[in-house]
């Protein structure tokens, strides 16, 4: 295996086969997304870890209070047509495999 010149530091080799995927520069590529996003993963977990216990303590789960409006507003349940091919399977019309 070729000596990796990266951020990244691999705790077990790579099964046999794997240089091109892990290449230096895919390496690098994947250091540069952990420092640009590792804070907002951290902050995103520790968020987690609060809500947990937040409903660990007992809390229900409840609307965003950003949407909560349109969960709350009287409308309609659904649209007036099928999207796409809902409801196709109650028309007359036969799936056959070729």
């Amino acid at each position: 295996m070729p000596a990796i010149d990266s951020t990244i530091q691999l705790r077990k080799p790579p099964p046999s086969g794997c240089d091109d995927i892990l290449s230096a520069h895919a390496l690098d590529f994947l250091a540069a997304l952990a420092q640009r996003f590792e804070p907002r993963r951290r902050e995103l977990l520790e968020r987690r870890r609060l809500r947990q216990a937040e409903l660990d303590a007992g809390k229900l789960p409840d609307f965003l209070p950003e949407t909560k409006r349109f969960a709350t507003t009287r409308g309609p349940s659904r649209p007036s047509r099928p999207i796409c091919a809902i409801g196709a399977w109650r028309s007359r019309a036969r799936w056959t495999a070729r």
